[in-house]
C-alpha cells in the first residue's frame, strides 16, 4: 500500500477515538438508534434460520422451496430500492423507518402463523415481499438518517459502531438461531423476529427526529431522474458503485457456491466452512473497530485499496492453501471488509448533499445486490469450462481488477478527508 494514504496527518492513532465513542454513545438519539439496529438485526438473523427450517417443515417443502422465498425477497427488495430512495429524500427518514419495520413485523407476523400452519410454500411468498419492500425503503433511509444524528465530525466513528454492532448483532442471532429452533420450534423463532421489529420501531420513534417533511412538487418519476442525474455527475461515485457490483458477483459465487464444495471435496465440509465464515466474522468485528480509531488523510482511496483484501480467501481456496491459512485469510478479509465499508459509507455520507444523499445511497444498494444472482448463475458454466479450483481463482481476480479499475478514477484517488486540527 502506497504511503502516499498514510502521508500526515494521518493516520490519526493518537485521538483519542475510544473517548470520542463514549462520547457518541451518550448522545440520546444515536445510543437509540443503535439500540433499535441491534434488535432488529439480531432478530432477523434468528428469522433468517428460522425461516429456513420453517419451510423445511412443510411436507414436500426442499431447498429449492427455500430459495424461491428467498429469490422473491431478493426481487421485490431490487424492484423497488430506488423508490426508496426517492421516499427517504422527500419524507423524515425516521418515520419511513418507523413504518418499514412495522411492515416487517406484519410481514413476519404473516410468516410465522404460515409456517406453523404449514401452508404451501407459494402462500410464504406473499409475506416474502412485503419483507423486502420494507428493506428497500429502510436501507437508504437509514443511510441517510445517520448524519442527522452525530456531528459532521464523528461520522466515521458512528459509522464504526453502526458496523460493529451490525456485525455483532448477527453473529448473536445466528449463534442463538439454531439453538432457539431446536428448543422450541421455527415459528415461535419467527414470531420472535417480528416483535424485534416492533421494537426496532419503538426505538426509533422515540428518537422524535424529522417531524418536518421534504416532500417536493416534482412527482417520484422526476425524483428518480434526478437522482439518476445526482448519481452520474459523481464520478466517484457511480465508477465505485459499479466496480463493485461486479466484485459482488464474485464474491457471492465463491462464498456461496464455491467454498463450500472445495471445503467439502479438501477437508470435512461444514465444519471447516463454518471456521471460515467464523474467521471473517470476526474479522469484520475488528475492522469496524479498527476505523473508529484511524483517521487517513484519502479514506476513499484507502478504503478501495484494502478492498482489495476481499480477494484473499477465495485466493486461497483457489491455490490449494491449508485449513489454517485460509482461515487466516478470511479474517484479514474481514478485518478490510469494514475499513472499507466504514470509510465508504462515511465519504458518501460527507460528500453527497443531504437532500439527495438517500437517492444516492439506493443506487448502491442497488449495484450491491443487482448481480449477486448473475454470479450464482456462473457457477455451473464456470465450473464446467475451468474447474471449481480455477473458477474461484477467477472470482478472486475479479474482486482483484475491480478494485483496480475503481482507483483509475482521479476524484477516487484525489478525494480528501477532514484533516485533524493542527
Amino acid at each position: 500500500m502506497s504511503a502516499n494514504c498514510f502521508s500526515a496527518p494521518c493516520p490519526d492513532l493518537a485521538s483519542g477515538v475510544p473517548a470520542n465513542v463514549k462520547e457518541l454513545l451518550r448522545e440520546r438519539r444515536f445510543a437509540l438508534l443503535v439500540g433499535a439496529r441491534s434488535t432488529s438485526i439480531t432478530g432477523n438473523s434468528l428469522g433468517r434460520i428460522a425461516l429456513t427450517f420453517g419451510i423445511l417443515s412443510i411436507p414436500g417443502a426442499t431447498v429449492r422451496s427455500v430459495a424461491l422465498i428467498l429469490i422473491v425477497q431478493t426481487i421485490s427488495q431490487i424492484a423497488l430500492v430506488l423508490f426508496g430512495g426517492v421516499l427517504a429524500d422527500r419524507f423524515p427518514r425516521a418515520r419511513l423507518m418507523v413504518a418499514a419495520d412495522l411492515v416487517s413485523a406484519l410481514a413476519y407476523t404473516f410468516l410465522t402463523v404460515a409456517t406453523a400452519l404449514a401452508l404451501p410454500v407459494p402462500l410464504l411468498a406473499l409475506g416474502a415481499v412485503p419483507a423486502g419492500a420494507a428493506t428497500a425503503v429502510f436501507a437508504p433511509a437509514m443511510s441517510g438518517l445517520l448524519p442527522e444524528c452525530v456531528p459532521p465530525g464523528a461520522l466515521q466513528s458512528a459509522n464504526a459502531v453502526m458496523q460493529v454492532t451490525r456485525r455483532g448483532a448477527d453473529l448473536l442471532g445466528t449463534a442463538l438461531g439454531g439453538v432457539l429452533v431446536a428448543l422450541v420450534n421455527a415459528p415461535a423463532v419467527l414470531a420472535l423476529n417480528a416483535v424485534s421489529f416492533v421494537a426496532s420501531a419503538g426505538l426509533t420513534a422515540a428518537m422524535r427526529l424529522g417531524r418536518d417533511s421534504r416532500a417536493r412538487a416534482a412527482g417520484v418519476l422526476a425524483d428518480l431522474r434526478d437522482g439518476w442525474r445526482d448519481f452520474t455527475a459523481l464520478r466517484w461515485v457511480w465508477s465505485t458503485v459499479a466496480a463493485f457490483s461486479v466484485a459482488t458477483a464474485a464474491l457471492s459465487l465463491g462464498q456461496s457456491a464455491l467454498g463450500p464444495a472445495l471445503a467439502q471435496a479438501r477437508w470435512d465440509g461444514a465444519r471447516s466452512w463454518s471456521l471460515v465464515l467464523a474467521a471473517e466474522a470476526i474479522g469484520m468485528i475488528c475492522g469496524g473497530g479498527l476505523s473508529a480509531r484511524i483517521r487517513f488523510r484519502y479514506p476513499l482511496r484507502t478504503g478501495v485499496l484494502f478492498s482489495i483484501g476481499l480477494a484473499l480467501p477465495m485466493a486461497a481456496l483457489g491455490t490449494g492453501a491449508p485449513l489454517w491459512l485460509t482461515v487466516l485469510a478470511a479474517l484479514l478479509a474481514g478485518v478490510c471488509t469494514d475499513i472499507f465499508g466504514v470509510l465508504w459509507t462515511t465519504t458518501l455520507q460527507r460528500e453527497v448533499p443531504a437532500d439527495s444523499l438517500s437517492r444516492i445511497s439506493s443506487y448502491d444498494w442497488l449495484g450491491s445486490m443487482a448481480l449477486a444472482p448473475l454470479g450464482l448463475a456462473l457457477a455451473g458454466p464456470l465450473t464446467s469450462a475451468l474447474g471449481t479450483e480455477a473458477a474461484t481463482l477467477v472470482c478472486a481476480a475479479a474482486v482483484v481488477l475491480t478494485s483496480a479499475a475503481a482507483l483509475l478514477v482521479r476524484d477516487t484517488w484525489r478525494l480528501t478527508g477532514p484533516q485533524p486540527a493542527p
